[in-house]
């Protein structure tokens, strides 16, 4: 009996971090996986939060950085992404919570993944994909969201139900997609923007972005 290649979630953010590897999105510049954020790398980031205290774990899944021609911000466009992986059906609000507090931390964009086994059904994915993107839109969140069931491990080729149903594509399509939506400002972290409702501490997230560049040896 062959067996999956792809056993849990930690399998799959390494599938993903192999394949973009291999085959670049546009613009990609520097692509890490499992990049903690707690690690005393990130004193400066923590500084004044957490003295004399160990910050608590924060581990993001993929940073992606790509190339901005539009320089929002500046030259980089940095994304982070937290991807869940599912052999059955749970709960839609899985990492949710976790994709938000990264904005903290300046990233440009947010986006959280829902993947799929290929045995689950595709009419239990619609539901759990629904219903995740009623409470993004809803509340006019600033994430990019992708849910997809796995159709082929060997390739990494996936179904999609959001950010748009019923297509077929390989891991790096999905990335351009996602690359092209944070692109627009409006669809980036609010704390980045004074102009922004939730941006007043805009100067101290912007420091923070800097660090994180540095200690990713972003230019």
């Amino acid at each position: 009996m062959k067996q999956d290649k792809i056993k849990d979630e930690k399998t799959l953010i390494s599938r993903v971090y192999e394949e973009l590897n291999n085959n670049k999105p546009y613009r990609l510049k520097k692509l890490y996986k499992f990049v903690n954020l707690a690690n005393k790398n990130f004193e400066n980031i923590w500084s004044g939060w957490y003295k004399g205290q160990t910050p608590p774990k924060l581990e993001v899944d993929i940073i992606l950085a790509f190339e901005d021609s539009q320089k929002v911000v500046d030259k980089a466009l940095i994304i982070g992404v937290e991807v869940k992986y599912f052999k059955d059906f749970r709960g839609f609000y899985k990492g949710l919570g976790q994709i938000l507090s990264y904005s903290v931390f300046g990233f440009d964009g947010l986006s959280l993944w829902h993947l799929f086994s290929k045995d689950v059904e595709d009419n239990k994915i619609q539901i759990f994909a629904k219903a995740t993107e009623e409470v993004i839109k809803g509340f006019n969140l600033p994430i990019f969201y992708l849910c997809g069931r796995i159709i082929d491990e060997e390739e990494l080729k996936l179904k999609s139900f959001a950010p748009i149903g019923n297509i077929e594509g390989n891991i790096k399509y999905f990335v351009d997609l996602m690359r092209n939506h944070i692109t627009d400002r409006n669809n980036r972290n609010a704390l980045l923007f004074e102009s922004k409702p939730f941006g007043p501490n805009s100067k101290e997230i912007k420091r923070r972005r800097n660090i994180l560049k540095i200690i990713l040896e972003i230019p």
